[in-house]
């Protein structure tokens, strides 16, 4: 895991992420929180993929 600040800038939330994650500008993600984390999940992966109607996959993302 690892941790980053964040700012509001305009009423928007900014969070500066490490340069080591290896992610693209302008790269769009689902922002989902469990138990008090937040992920970042890259709007790539297919959130229902193998999943009944109505519910999230459930693979390593949200380990």
């Amino acid at each position: 895991m690892i941790i980053v600040k964040s700012i509001m800038l305009n009423n928007e939330l900014v969070v500066r992420l490490p340069q080591s994650l290896d992610i693209l500008e302008n790269q769009e993600f689902y922002v989902l929180e469990k138990a008090g984390v937040i992920r970042l999940i890259p709007r790539s992966i297919n959130l229902y993929k193998d999943a009944e109607e109505g519910t999230y996959y459930q693979g390593d993302a949200f380990a």
